[in-house]
């Protein structure tokens, strides 16, 4: 998997234009880091073994972090430049964080348009969509972390758990029936 994150990350480095990602790609990257740092946390840190383990968290790790931020500009740089973008190039969290900032960067051009024209800027009314809404569930068996739609990470979680997470991601768990949602 550490092969697999690195050419990842040198593919996005050395190409000016974002290179796709399987779409389960983050959710095995969030396994991966969960199931090492679970091999930490069994591991002596004195033994040579223990050392290449902390090692290999450590690099993945970091690569992970460099590969998200690499990508969150590129998506951010194509939104704002108003280009459309092929969704197989995105992960569903990925098309999420574009989508919302295509949408923040159209309402910041209809303000600019309104200035431009001498009119005094409207506020636009935030329709029921917008609202950051999230679902309460409760966890049926235990689960490695995950990246959450709004690219945050959340879990690793354990069988019981109750949490707090972006409905597009309670969608998808409730239908792999992992989770039972919570009535609040």
């Amino acid at each position: 998997m550490l092969d697999e994150l690195y050419e990842a990350w040198k593919r996005d480095l050395e190409d000016r234009d974002l290179q796709p990602l399987s779409a389960d790609f983050f959710e095995r990257i969030a396994d991966y880091l969960h199931r090492l740092k679970e091999d930490l946390r069994m591991t002596d840190d004195r033994t040579l073994n223990g050392r290449l383990k902390r090692l290999e968290y450590e690099k993945a790790t970091k690569l992970s972090r460099n590969l998200m931020q690499l990508r969150q500009r590129k998506i951010l740089q194509i939104a704002c430049e108003r280009e459309s973008l092929p969704s197989n190039l995105l992960t569903e969290p990925e098309q999420t964080y574009y989508d919302r900032t295509r949408q923040n960067q159209e309402g910041m051009l209809r303000l600019q348009e309104q200035v431009l024209e001498g009119r005094m800027p409207v506020p636009e009314e935030r329709d029921q969509g917008s609202e950051r809404r999230t679902l309460v569930l409760r966890f049926l068996s235990d689960m490695p972390s995950i990246v959450g739609s709004d690219m945050r990470m959340y879990g690793p979680f354990r069988k019981e758990d109750v949490a707090v997470l972006p409905p597009e991601n309670a969608e998808t768990l409730l239908r792999q029936k992992v989770v039972q949602r919570v009535e609040t």
